[in-house]
C-alpha cells in the first residue's frame, strides 16, 4: 500500500420510514377464561417453576385493539385427547 487515506463518515437514512406510532390504550383486563391462568405460554408468572415473562407476549397485541376476529388458524397433529374437559362432550 502506498497511500492510505481515511474516508469520512456519513449516515445511512432509510428513504419512506416512519416511526410506529402506537396508540395510547388502557391495559386490557384479563380473559375470563377459567383455564386462563393454566396457559403459561399466555401469560407466563412462573407457574410451574416456569421463568416469569417467557411467553407470546399477547397482552401487548390484546391492548393495541387486536383480538383475533376474522383470523383462521390450522394446526396440524396427529394426536387429540378426547377426553380432555374442553373436548369430551364435542368429540
Amino acid at each position: 500500500v502506498h497511500t492510505a487515506v481515511q474516508q469520512t463518515g456519513f449516515k445511512r437514512v432509510k428513504r419512506g420510514f416512519r416511526p410506529l406510532r402506537l396508540p395510547e390504550t388502557a391495559p386490557a383486563a384479563e380473559p375470563r377464561d377459567p383455564y386462563f391462568p393454566l396457559q403459561w405460554y399466555l401469560k407466563n408468572t412462573g407457574q410451574n417453576g416456569g421463568k416469569p415473562k417467557l411467553d407470546l407476549n399477547v397482552e401487548a397485541a390484546w391492548s393495541q385493539g387486536y383480538t383475533g376476529v376474522n383470523v383462521t388458524t390450522a394446526i396440524m397433529d396427529d394426536g387429540v385427547d378426547y377426553m380432555h374437559p374442553d373436548l369430551k362432550y364435542n368429540y
